[in-house]
């Protein structure tokens, strides 16, 4: 059997989603279920692309009763990007029926459509995928893949609306950069959308007549693909806290109540100052809002709430503006010999790039800047 250039990019498109989702089933973390629901949407992706493969090639021929298994495999995509994004952001987030309830509709369609194939005589069967590779698709095929989208974007949509809503809590309870941050999940949300979309795109191309493209599109999504499983997998490698999960402990998402438990304001807001000016507790670059209030002997809820609302500032910014004005006195010592990456380490940041953000974001200046003027 010959192989063309992108039938060889398939084959190894499909082997690096077998091993990285081979890779996740297999990491040590404390987010195993967040590891393994991504580990799952990789293989689902790998067995369709495997099953496609053995449509476009004799072996479908060979073996009718080995293929035509994946076509309600785009159902699951969504519930488990969903699952993932839950299963990173809820603490509490665990398998249980509602999981199973979000993937019926693809139980229902995998149970009917094959098992409709598989009772079919062998030449229909045959016939079935003669029609396929020569493109003599049924209308009623396309409107199932424009449902199927939709059904893929509701969820995408689900998904992007727990991230608001964690970015905005998160900023009341972290001070960390790298907890806020979720531009990573985003993005791979968006190349999921993204990548549907040119699927789609390309299924219409290999059945118009402008075939001439097929090729182009099946090789430039195949591209992006393993650039993608790439990615994956060195970050995984790279910072594998990432897979780890998001340390979401002290977030308080389930909280609903806006309204500030009684307190003793200036004296707690006298006490706050205090400790962060003796103390210096924005130093540690893991501090979180249970653990000051912990310090100040407050509830977190009432801490984050004096900040909100007698400060105007979040737990974010107020922790890290204490950490810009301790750099600019590090920084501005014509004494010091410590570089600026040494400043930001001392401070309590972890990433130069989150320090230089906040840092010209609270002066207008970059470290250097305000270093030299």
């Amino acid at each position: 059997m010959t192989l063309n250039l992108s039938e060889i990019l398939l084959l190894l498109l499909i082997f690096q989603l077998l091993f990285v989702s081979a890779f996740l089933f297999t990491l040590q973390s404390n987010k195993k279920i967040s590891n393994a629901i991504l580990g799952l949407l990789f293989l689902f992706i790998a067995l369709s692309l495997i099953d496609n493969f053995c449509i476009k090639t004799n072996v479908g021929y060979q073996h009718p009763n080995w293929v035509i298994w994946s076509s309600s495999f785009p159902l699951l995509y969504g519930p488990l990007l969903y699952a993932y994004t839950q299963s990173l952001l809820y603490r509490n987030f665990k398998t249980d029926w509602r999981l199973f309830m979000h993937l019926s509709p693809f139980l229902v369609l995998f149970i009917a459509s094959y098992t409709n194939y598989i009772i079919q005589p062998g030449d229909v069967k045959l016939g079935i995928l003669h029609a396929i590779n020569s493109h003599h698709i049924e209308g009623s095929l396309y409107t199932v893949s424009a449902v199927a989208f939709i059904y893929f974007l509701l969820y995408v949509n689900k998904a992007f609306k727990i991230i608001r809503r964690y970015k905005a809590e998160a900023l009341n309870n972290f001070s960390d950069p790298q907890q806020v941050n979720l531009n990573w999940l985003s993005s791979t949300l968006v190349f999921f959308i993204l990548l549907f979309i040119l699927s789609i795109v390309n299924n219409v191309l290999e059945a118009s007549s402008q075939k001439a493209f097929y090729s182009i599109t099946l090789i430039l999504i195949i591209l992006a693909m393993l650039l993608f499983i790439n990615s994956v997998l060195f970050k995984a490698l790279r910072r594998p806290e990432i897979f780890k999960g998001i340390n979401s402990e002290d977030l308080q998402l389930q909280s609903k109540t806006k309204t500030a438990p009684v307190v003793d304001r200036s004296a707690g807001l006298t006490a706050l100052a205090s400790y962060m000016q003796t103390e210096k507790p924005y130093l540690n670059p893991d501090l979180t809002v249970e653990i000051l209030a912990r310090s100040v002997k407050m509830r977190p809820k009432e801490l984050s709430l004096m900040i909100n609302e007698d400060l105007g500032q979040n737990f974010f910014d107020h922790v890290n503006r204490y950490r810009v004005e301790e750099a600019k006195r590090l920084l501005a010592d014509r004494h010091s010999n410590l570089t600026v990456l040494e400043v930001l380490y001392r401070v309590g940041f972890n990433s130069k790039s989150s320090f230089n953000v906040l840092f010209k974001k609270y002066t207008g200046l970059t470290p250097t800047e305000f270093r030299n003027q």
